[in-house]
């Protein structure tokens, strides 16, 4: 039996064809009667579970699956301002026949938006065979930047802006805040696990507004520390996990902006400042998706990148992301959160900074059994 391979032919088409014989001795080509054969075709790949996810200021994701149904596809956003317009495209993936069942799903950031803006949006995508899909328009909006939480912790934990509190199953104490009594949150948590002294005390809420994903956001507040013989930990959200979670820690050289992990794989920041026990400062800590800077008093310590998928809105004074990890020994006062990355001018004005100065930043490793990677 012979066997002849045709390539590059049209998928979903019909063949004709004749095989032909020639006879080297006689020079007579003999002909075969007429078959045919179709090729398979090849449908447009099919889009699924399409959400949009970490929408903030100036910035959201895409969330989608693809199932290619047989040939490679190339899947992109196509988004705008209308409907009719989408006008912008976004960086594409690509989906293997291999992956074909299950459906593979697939995150596309969207950057560089404008605030409090309504995007339309569809996810196009096309095989290798020309054949596109484009999924109904759909839409998100833009976050508009401000401040989403404020607690000055003036002899209660309830947020002034959007009326939230944290909770604790225990009093909370309240101590001066360096100018009037019982305007600051004690904030001591011992280093076990009970819910009388320990990081079962620590004050916690789920909050709704918190960013998450890499969205930028800014978190400000007036901190004295008690003691530095152990890291504090301040202030934490999200999960436990490589990039999950975002706050900062402090021990008696070192400020780590924190998204749990090792600075060294870009999950931390290291900044050394090593401050004066019983004294207050101004720690305000901003994010624009991609950087970080750190802003103590009038100080500002330079920008670096860390790497962020926040996953999760419970925040918690006094312990790391992890139930199970972390102590404090710390008061805190004025507590802000935005959705955005402050401006220098808007740290100034609340820090009183004249003339910030830049100090040196390390990227040495703070070793805790938290960063073990």
């Amino acid at each position: 039996a012979l066997v002849f391979n045709m390539v590059n032919l049209t998928p979903g088409t019909q063949y004709n064809y004749v095989v032909e014989l020639l006879n080297m001795n006689t020079g007579v080509f003999t002909t075969s009667a007429q078959g045919s054969f179709s090729t398979l075709a090849i449908t447009a790949p099919t889009v699924t579970s399409i959400s949009t996810n970490s929408i903030g200021t100036t910035g959201a994701s895409v969330t989608f699956s693809i199932n290619p149904n047989g040939a490679n596809a190339t899947s992109e956003i196509r988004y705008g301002l209308s409907s009719t317009n989408l006008n912008q495209t976004s960086s594409s993936v690509t989906t293997t026949s291999s992956n074909a069942n299950p459906a593979t799903e697939h995150v596309i950031g969207l950057s560089s938006l404008t605030p409090a803006t309504t995007y339309y949006y569809s996810v196009r995508s096309t095989n290798s065979a020309g054949v596109t899909n484009s999924t109904p328009v759909q839409t998100f909006t833009t976050v508009t930047p401000q401040m989403i939480y404020h607690f000055p912790f003036n002899g209660n934990m309830t947020s002034v802006t959007n009326s939230v509190s944290l909770t604790s199953p225990i009093a909370q104490t309240y101590v001066s805040n360096g100018t009037t009594a019982n305007n600051a949150l004690s904030v001591v948590i011992a280093d076990n696990n009970d819910s009388t002294t320990g990081r079962g005390t620590a004050p916690s809420a789920t909050l709704n507004l918190l960013p998450t994903g890499n969205s930028p956001r800014t978190i400000a507040m007036r901190i004295k520390f008690n003691s530095l013989s152990a890291t504090n930990y301040p202030i934490s959200y999200g999960s436990p996990s490589n990039g999950q979670a975002f706050g900062f820690e402090q021990n008696s050289t070192t400020t780590t902006v924190s998204g749990w992990g090792t600075p060294a794989n870009g999950f931390s920041r290291n900044y050394t400042f090593s401050p004066v026990v019983n004294t207050w400062y101004t720690y305000v800590i901003t994010y624009d998706g991609a950087n970080t800077i750190l802003y103590i008093d009038n100080t500002t310590y330079p920008s670096g990148p860390i790497t962020l998928n926040t996953n999760g809105q419970n925040l918690v004074l006094g312990r790391s992301a992890a139930a199970t990890f972390g102590t404090a020994n710390c008061a805190i006062d004025d507590l802000r959160i935005y959705n955005y990355s402050l401006s220098a001018s808007e740290v100034a004005a609340l820090t009183g900074a004249q003339a910030p100065t830049v100090t040196n930043v390390t990227n040495t490793f703070i070793t805790t059994s938290k960063f073990n990677v």
